[in-house]
This record gives structure tokens, C-alpha cells and sequence, in this order.
């Protein structure tokens, strides 16, 4: 979806749930973030696909980095002690400011002789407890990487090796070998991620870039990362998946709704379980704009520091339970957690085709099809159809149309697709649907 596009006012409700007159997709007197994708980068929080230098999950993950990294030059050493007497003393700080437990704003760095300050950096990295968050806040693949390292210690690159791993792509047929080299640069990607956080480190030797986690992070590492803990991570995962995917299909869920959903569609996992990781997830997750005490999670468009989101997800909530939720099979659910996702519909098709077919503009089919999303974004949301087609001719539409006959075509077609596309208000069902439901 294209989540920049604008709602222009009409002296009414923009209806995106806040209650407020505003263009939609900017803020509002209300303090809504409208499509904030903004991630904060302290590993509390989940997005989708790509992630930062932090492992956070948001959409700056850089892919082929690695040969801009600015290493140790020398050869690699294994020990933090090692390590630390390479780096300057600002660096050495910055990684215990950057994992001190302590909550005191003055750490008394300034006061350590260089050997007290390598000390206290080793301590410090060396504790368990500050690697549990990052194995907890990975994604599955990047956390697979991150173990990977634990085991091997060592991870080389050269700077001609990346630039080959590119080239490779945009020559690249057999689908098999992509998806290895993807999975390839992902991985160094990952690598450099944990460079970022000092938990590897970079040595630049005989035109090689080795990155190295220190003995005693593998240690600490390998201390937690057992099989229960990698289970318990795992499901915790998946249940912010399916938060995720609530949220998007349904805009707002009773905490009890979210728990039972969960166990019918794992049921592997017990109700019990499901209960305590949600209610976790909630409390610590600073992304969510509601704690379990509200009774309710919902889709971010409702956070603000007003109390006034709360009241419009009551409410939708209120509505919504006038329809039954509807409940596709599991991996379709899950599918919502992608906020852009939606399932196939013929009427989608058709106004990507009328699209494509009025603008010539549109050589790029991304985007007529970021149209085709905008559309059913909003129609999810509840806007009404003269909001949409405002917004869409005035803001998207690469140029005006030719005359009404036109004009028209598209009105109609817009109508058809709102008419089936999956509504907040109706439980995630289509108008289409929740008629044949009464």
C-alpha cells in the first residue's frame, strides 16, 4: 500500500478511525500516528521482512554492506579483553553504556584508567542476561544467523565476494541457486547487524573482512540458547505473528477473542501458554497501544496519548461484534501479519487491468498495483467511497482522466472492489459476505 497518500478533508471525519477531520496518512490534533511505521530500534517491538543495523525488524536492513564496514586492521583476536585494547576508549564505553544493566545516567566512566574501563566492557559483554533480549528480538532467519555464528566463531568476507554475490543475482536463473545466495547475503547481512551492536567485530586482514564474536560472548550464548529457550522463543514469535495478523484483519480484538484464536489455530500450543506469551507481549512491547488491563488489542492507527483511541477501538469493537469474525484457514491468517497483504479478488484484478489500460504512465505495474492496495487499505479501514475516490484522483492518478465516460469506469470499479474487500466493521468479512451472512 502506498501509505503516504492522502485523504483530502470533506468537513467531516476522515474515517480512519481517530475522529478527526485531517488528511489521512498525517497526523492529526488527536496525536495519531496514521500509518506510523516508525520501529524506535530497541528490540521491543516487531516488523515484518527487512530489519535495521540493530536486528530490530524494521525496513533499513542494509544487504551488501560489508565492504563499507571500517574494521580493526591486523589479524583477528578472540577475546573481548583482546579486543577492547584495540579499540579507543570512546568505543570501549560506548559498549558498556550501550549494555549496563545499571539504570544510573552517570556509569563513572570518566573515572576508570583505561584497564578498569577494558574490565568493566568485559564484564559487562560477557553476562548472559543482555543476549537473551537479542535472541528473543531476531527474526527467525537473523536469529538462525546469529546462532550460526555462536558455533563458528568466525565469519569471512572479502569486498570482492560481495560485489560477486550481487552480480550473481542480476545474472542469476535457476531459482535454487537465488534463493541460496539471498539466503547468503542475508546472512551477511545479519553479520554486519551484529558488527553494528558490537557483538562481533570486524578485522580487516590480507584483503579479508573476518568478524569475530568473542569466547566469551559464544560462551554466554550457548549458555541460554537451549532447546527450551529456543522453543519458548519461538512461540513467543509466533504469537506476535498472529497478533500482527489480528490486528491488520480485524483492527481491534479482545485479548480473551486473540488467546482463543490462537489456541484453535495451534494447538500445540496450550491455551495457557498462548495466554501468558500475549500477556507479555503486551506489557513490554511499547509498540502496542493498549496493556492487557484495557482488554483489548488494536491496530496502531489507534494509538495516541489522548484516551480518544481507545474510545473509536471500543467502539469499532462494539460494531464488529454485531458480525460473526471470520476465520480463514491457518496460513491465509497468518498471511495478514504483512500489512500489506490481501487475498485474491477478481475485482482487484479488474481495476489493476483499468488502471494499466487508461494511464499508459503506468509502465511500472508497482504502481497501479500500490493503487489497487490504497484502495483496499482504506476500504479496510472503513473510509466511504467518495473519501477514496477523492483521494485517488486528486493524490495517485498520474494524470487526470481523458472525460466522465472514464471518470466513471473508475467510480464503478472502485465500488465493486470496496464491496469485497475485508472491512474492520464487519469482523474482517466483505460487505459482500456479511450480506449472505444475515
Amino acid at each position: 500500500m502506498n501509505e503516504n497518500a492522502h485523504a483530502e478533508e470533506l468537513n467531516e471525519s476522515c474515517d480512519c478511525g481517530c475522529g478527526h477531520d485531517h488528511h489521512h496518512g498525517e497526523p492529526c490534533e488527536c496525536g495519531h500516528d496514521h500509518h506510523g511505521d516508525s520501529c524506535g530500534c530497541g528490540h521491543e517491538h516487531h516488523h515484518h521482512d527487512d530489519s535495521c543495523g540493530c536486528g530490530c525488524g524494521c525496513e533499513d536492513m542494509p544487504q551488501l554492506g560489508l565492504a563499507q564496514l571500517v574494521g580493526v586492521e591486523g589479524e583477528p583476536v578472540y577475546t573481548l579483553a583482546e579486543i577492547f585494547s584495540l579499540l579507543e576508549d570512546e568505543e570501549v564505553k560506548l559498549a558498556i553504556e550501550s549494555y549496563d544493566p545499571s539504570e544510573d545516567e552517570d556509569l563513572g566512566l570518566d573515572e576508570l584508567s583505561r584497564e578498569e574501563l577494558i574490565a568493566r566492557a568485559v564484564e559487562v559483554m560477557s553476562s548472559p542476561d543482555i543476549h537473551v533480549m537479542n535472541l528473543r528480538s531476531l527474526q527467525s532467519d537473523m536469529r538462525e544467523d546469529y546462532l550460526w555464528i555462536v558455533e563458528e566463531g568466525v565469519y569471512e568476507c572479502s569486498e570482492d565476494a560481495a560485489a560477486a554475490r550481487l552480480e550473481f543475482l542480476l545474472t542469476a536463473e535457476d531459482e535454487e541457486e537465488v534463493a541460496n545466495m539471498v539466503r547468503e547475503i542475508e546472512r551477511a547481512a545479519t553479520i554486519e547487524a551484529l558488527a553494528g551492536e558490537m557483538i562481533v567485530f570486524p578485522f580487516l586482514h590480507d584483503g579479508l573482512i573476518t568478524f569475530v564474536m568473542p569466547n566469551e560472548i559464544r560462551e554466554a550464548c550457548k549458555s541460554i540458547a537451549t532447546e527450551e529457550f529456543l522453543t519458548y522463543v519461538s512461540e513467543v514469535e509466533q504469537v506476535i505473528a498472529y497478533i500482527d495478523a489480528a490486528t491488520n484483519l480485524y483492527g481491534v480484538i479482545a485479548v480473551e477473542d486473540l488467546i482463543d484464536l490462537i489456541a484453535a489455530y495451534e494447538p500445540d500450543m496450550s491455551a495457557t501458554d498462548a495466554a501468558a506469551h500475549v500477556v507479555e507481549i503486551l506489557e513490554v512491547d511499547r509498540l502496542w497501544p493498549h496493556s492487557v488491563e484495557n482488554g483489548f488489542v488494536s491496530h496502531e492507527l489507534f494509538r495516541d496519548g489522548t484516551g480518544l483511541g481507545e474510545q473509536m477501538a471500543y467502539e469499532l469493537l462494539s460494531v464488529a461484534s454485531n458480525t460473526p469474525r471470520y476465520q480463514p484457514d491457518r496460513d491465509t491468517f497468518l498471511s495478514y501479519a504483512n500489512p500489506d497483504f490481501d487475498e485474491e479478488n477478481f475485482e482487484a484484478d479488474l481495476l489493476f487491468e483499468l488502471l494499466v489500460d487508461l494511464f499508459p504512465e503506468y509502465d511500472d505495474p508497482e504502481a497501479a498495483y500500490q493503487v489497487v492496495q490504497f484502495v483496499q487499505q482504506c476500504a479496510r479501514q472503513g473510509m466511504r467511497n467518495e473519501i477514496i475516490v477523492e483521494s485517488m484522483f486528486e493524490d495517485m492518478l498520474p494524470q487526470p482522466l481523458a472525460n466522465e465516460g472514464q471518470a466513471s469506469l473508475l467510480i464503478k470499479q472502485i465500488a465493486k472492489l470496496v464491496h469485497t474487500s475485508r472491512t474492520w466493521a464487519l469482523s474482517g468479512h466483505t460487505p459482500e459476505e456479511a450480506e449472505n451472512l444475515k
